[in-house]
C-alpha cells in the first residue's frame, strides 16, 4: 500500500569542490517541510521539473541570507522521488 505524502522537506548538497562545506547553510535550512506547492521545493514538487533561481531574492528564497553567506548566488532545484515497496 502507497502512502499518500503531504509534504517534503529539502536535503542540500552538503560540500562543494568550489563552495567548500556547506554545513551552516544546511543547518539553516533545519527540519522544515514543505507542502505542495509551498516555497521553493513545493513549488519544484508540484510543478515536476527541476527550477533554476539564477539569484537568491529574500521575497522568494527564505534563505537567502544564509545562501549568500555559504558563498551561493544560485541554486537548482530538483524533484526527487523515492517509492518504498
Amino acid at each position: 500500500m502507497l502512502e499518500a505524502i503531504s509534504s517534503v522537506t529539502p536535503q542540500p548538497t552538503l560540500s562543494s569542490r568550489i563552495y567548500g562545506d556547506l554545513h551552516d547553510f544546511a543547518a539553516a535550512i533545519g527540519n522544515e517541510s514543505f507542502a505542495f506547492g509551498e516555497g521553493l521545493p513545493g513549488r519544484t514538487w508540484a510543478e515536476q521539473k527541476p527550477l533554476v533561481l539564477k539569484s537568491f531574492n529574500p521575497e522568494t528564497f527564505k534563505r537567502t541570507d544564509a545562501a549568500h553567506a555559504a558563498g551561493l548566488t544560485s541554486g537548482v532545484l530538483t524533484e526527487i522521488v523515492v517509492w518504498y515497496f
